[in-house]
């Protein structure tokens, strides 16, 4: 242990900038000149008094030595009297035990933790119906607080009283807890929530999915984004959007066909199958709104399907039965913690290309949860790494494209935002409201009138959603559905412009394109249902229907 001071103190001293031939030096000169006004002072004096009072240091001494201090008497956890004996052995500095506990009140410098902190941590540790805080519980200096400390027992008003109720005491004394000799208390835990047993359940089945998925086949694997991966989330959230917007029989309709194509997927076992899925069920928690039931039981759904292909120890049906016992006010630590999972997977992908789309993945999580800080951070560096920019813009370029510019929309930085756009778009599509190009166009497009919309500069937002309008309907299934989305949004730019009339009149020539999805409707009787604006009024019963049917037709 002394070798181990003598090899830390220098560098002590070094990392708060004093070097080590300065601090003795500066110590030495103080010392040297109180003992020069002490020695005049005492002159005549025949005899020198029994307890020599040693002199008052200033205040910059001790503010030049409390790094080394705090480092010995808290860090290393030295005893005050080999504080004292090592700070006069090797810094010539001298001070009297009474001197360095007035330091340590000044200077908010605890070793141990108060009554009412314990009983704080004893009260985290016990409850049942609160997801832990993952971190360790730490002492006020920032160490792990040691799970004896909590049994001590306390004199209050004559009688010894314990720190924690009976049940709670008996439990941290058990022995086979004591006999693992544990020293922190997260350790001492002796069941977890539900829900965090469901986040390291979810966190678990995606480890072991990545890890199996890496040793497999290159001819069998897919780590890009498979096209019925891209249909299968694309029709989760137009019917989510369709919903919300009260076009009930076509949102219902589009989940219908949505779990049609979940046996694909569940027989692919694509890569990016899971981080689809958490991405949309836990990180855009905002996007189900007061669906969150429809929500549960699509899950239940999926789960079943998992069940029924995969077995029940398979990593895609653990993870989608967990989301489905989760409460929607849990879903952001599980999504703050996998990405962290997402930073560390993109190490074993074999393509560059691929790891750029997992660490926009982490990215946009980061940035849907507010941490625009570690999202700017790790976009910029993609972003750099990125340039230049093709024509047209590959998959992880447009990918890189859209998150740069929602992060800039999201830090109120809109001319960063048209910028990236505008680039997207001259490198893809002619911006002359012509007819667009190809989907990642009318994407680029879609996303130009949504800013311009936010901003309120309608009348151009109302051009590029006319644009799309004109371009998507020449393309396959999923057009219909952006059609109408992209007409519900220029519907409401139009309200703002005062142009209700042509608002009203928006959506009549586009109905004919929902026919492909008369097949997948639900029919709760042999009668049909009435139209969405009907079934809007009543949407209460409607949904309830349509959410039964689904889950009836869906287990056939």
């Amino acid at each position: 242990m002394d070798d181990y001071f003598d090899i830390t103190e220098d560098a002590l001293v070094l990392s708060n900038g004093l070097p080590h031939d300065i601090v003795p030096d500066l110590v030495a000169d103080t010392y040297q000149e109180a003992s020069f006004v002490n020695a005049h002072e005492n002159l005549g004096a025949h005899q020198l008094p029994p307890r020599q009072r040693r002199s008052t240091i200033a205040d910059t001494v001790w503010d030049t030595l409390k790094p080394i201090i705090e480092e010995l008497y808290i860090h290393q956890g030295l005893p005050l009297t080999d504080v004292m004996a090592r700070m006069k052995q090797q810094y010539g500095f001298d001070a009297s035990d009474k001197m360095y506990k007035k330091r340590f009140r000044d200077w908010h410098m605890r070793k141990n933790s108060t009554q009412a902190l314990k009983q704080e941590f004893i009260s985290k540790i016990t409850q049942q119906n609160i997801a832990p805080d993952p971190s360790p519980l730490l002492d006020p200096n920032g160490k792990p607080l040691q799970a004896q400390r909590l049994l001590r027992k306390v004199q209050r008003k004559g009688a010894r009283v314990s720190l924690v109720d009976r049940q709670a005491c008996t439990m941290l004394q058990r022995k086979h807890l004591l006999s693992a000799r544990v020293d922190n208390v997260c350790h001492v835990q002796l069941q977890q929530s539900c829900e965090a047993q469901h986040t390291e359940n979810i966190l678990r089945s995606a480890r072991t999915y990545y890890s199996w998925y890496s040793t497999q086949n290159s001819i069998k694997v897919q780590y890009g984004l498979s096209a019925a991966l891209s249909h299968f989330m694309q029709d989760i959230t137009n019917a989510v959007v369709s919903l919300r917007t009260n076009s009930v029989r076509r949102g219902f309709a589009l989940l219908n066909r949505c779990c049609s194509g979940l046996v694909v997927l569940l027989k692919e076992q694509p890569f990016q199958l899971l981080q689809r899925l958490i991405h949309c069920f836990a990180v855009k928690t905002g996007l189900w709104g007061s669906y969150c039931d429809v929500q549960r039981t699509l899950l239940k759904i999926m789960a079943s399907s998992a069940d029924v292909i995969l077995g029940t120890t398979h990593p895609i049906t653990t993870l989608m039965a967990s989301l489905t016992a989760m409460r929607q006010e849990h879903m952001r630590d599980l999504a703050c913690r996998y990405a962290e999972l997402l930073a560390d997977t993109t190490m074993i992908l074999p393509d560059a290309q691929d790891s750029t789309e997992l660490l926009g993945s982490v990215a946009e999580i980061y940035l849907r949860h507010g941490q625009l800080d570690n999202a700017l951070k790790l976009c910029q560096s993609l972003w750099d790494a990125a340039q230049p920019i093709s024509s047209p813009p590959s998959a992880g370029q447009l990918y890189l494209l859209l998150l740069t510019a929602g992060l800039a929309q999201e830090r109120k930085d809109y001319g960063r935002a048209e910028q990236v756009l505008r680039l997207g778009i001259g490198r893809d599509v002619q911006d002359t409201g012509k007819r667009v190009g190809n989907v990642n166009g009318i994407r680029l497009c879609y996303e130009m009138a949504r800013l311009y919309a936010d901003i309120g500069r309608f009348a151009e937002s109302e051009r590029f959603y006319r644009t799309v309008i004109e371009s998507v309907t020449q393309w396959e299934r999923h057009a219909a559905v952006s059609l109408v989305l992209c007409s519900i949004r220029l519907g409401r730019v139009l309200e703002k412009q005062g142009k209700v009339e042509e608002s009203a009149l928006l959506r009549e020539p586009y109905d004919q394109t929902w026919a492909e999805l008369e097949p997948w409707e639900l029919r709760h009787d042999p009668d049909e249902l009435p139209p969405d604006d009907e079934v809007a009024e009543r949407d209460g019963n409607a949904m309830y229907h349509c959410y039964g049917n689904l889950t009836q037709r869906s287990g056939n």
